[in-house]
């Protein structure tokens, strides 16, 4: 009897917090930094342009482009004591207490990181965030361990939570995602998707929450191995049809179609990007959450993304009990969609975020 009730056990997202950094980085800070050589200009102005211009023409022909350019540029030095704040804010709503987090997943964005807890010696001092987190907030009996699949390790950690809640018997499990870009110059993701710093986090429970989370899908295709494979035309209409026959069949596994979903949960990359999407599952663009790929947004976070997003939809309570679809992709390259559904606000269920400096450890 115990195993049935642990098999039908739903799971929720029930909480929700992110933090983007005030300070900004430009296009014309990224083009003029010295690590970038003239192969690499005439790489971003070929994707940009179509043509190979000199470097100031680049940087004032695309000066226009101020939503696509405009990135958050944090300090990765602050992120300990920038999740200890939200950790001490959502406890405080006591929506989980630090004993009931069985688990922690450290979910990474990129794979760049200033110094090494584990090494000897290091130019920075740092310590390891989650062990750091577990230790500082009291979450005495949470299991510690990574997960990173680049922009969409956020989906493989959320995906990971809902199996450890519904039939690992676990109560409460931490999501703690992170992107942070030390490399001015590695910004330009591409030549095309501008990467800006922040950081957030989700709580998965069993309990009520402000998302169900009904399924999930996802596809590996290691032959698009690198960011050049990734962006020869060929494999960019793959990536797309390959995650349009994703989000479809995660779909037609509900018996739903996009009559049933109001909105598509992006990544923050291009509108470019997402309005060949929308072409491709036959939908209005209109359907596709762009609030933040606006201008003075921060840029693309990497898997902070789909927490950011998610917060700010359920902020707004426009789909009372309805169905989303979040959806991202990984060079690498990891497709991902996720089919949740919002649930009526309680008291206990949040959702939150900050744009200001938090304190550093």
């Amino acid at each position: 009897m115990s195993r049935l009730l642990v098999y039908n056990m739903k799971s929720y997202i029930a909480h929700l917090d992110y933090f983007v950094p005030q300070s900004r980085i430009n296009l014309s800070d990224i083009l003029s930094d010295e690590g970038l050589s003239e192969r690499d200009l005439a790489k971003i102005s070929e994707k940009l342009l179509g043509k190979v211009v000199p470097k100031q023409d680049l940087i004032t022909t695309l000066e226009p482009l101020e939503s696509m350019t405009s990135m958050s540029r944090g300090d990765r030095r602050d992120e300990a004591g920038i999740f200890r704040d939200m950790l001490t804010k959502m406890f405080a709503t006591r929506i989980a207490r630090p004993s009931e987090i069985s688990h922690i997943i450290y979910a990474r964005g990129n794979s760049i990181c200033v110094g090494d807890p584990w090494a000897l010696h290091s130019d920075e001092e740092c310590v390891n965030v989650p062990y750091f987190l577990q230790q500082k907030m009291d979450m005495a009996n949470a299991i510690v361990f990574n997960v990173e699949q680049e922009c969409t390790g956020s989906f493989t950690a959320l995906k990971i939570a809902k199996l450890l809640v519904e039939h690992g018997g676990a109560e409460k499990v931490l999501i703690l995602s992170s992107n942070y870009f030390e490399p001015t110059q590695k910004r330009l993701m591409g030549g095309s998707v501008f990467i800006g710093d922040g950081q957030g986090l989700m709580l998965i429970s069993g309990g009520s929450g402000l998302l169900e989370i009904i399924d999930d899908v996802a596809k590996t295709d290691g032959r698009i191995d690198s960011v050049n494979s990734f962006l020869e035309p060929e494999n960019q209409q793959r990536v797309i049809d390959v995650g349009a026959s994703l989000i479809n069949e995660l779909l037609r596994k509900h018996d739903l179609s996009f009559n049933d979903v109001p909105v598509l949960v992006p990544l923050n990359t291009t509108e470019f990007v997402w309005r060949h999407y929308a072409k491709q599952l036959g939908i209005s663009f209109t359907k596709v959450f762009f609030e933040n790929m606006k201008k003075g947004k921060g840029g693309h976070l990497g898997d902070v993304d789909l927490i950011r997003n998610l917060k700010d939809l359920s902020s707004e309570q426009k789909f009372p009990n309805s169905y989303l679809v979040a959806y991202g992709v990984a060079t690498g390259t990891s497709w991902n969609a996720l089919l949740l559904k919002t649930c009526p606000p309680t008291a206990e269920t949040t959702a939150s975020h900050r744009e200001e400096t938090a304190s550093a450890v």
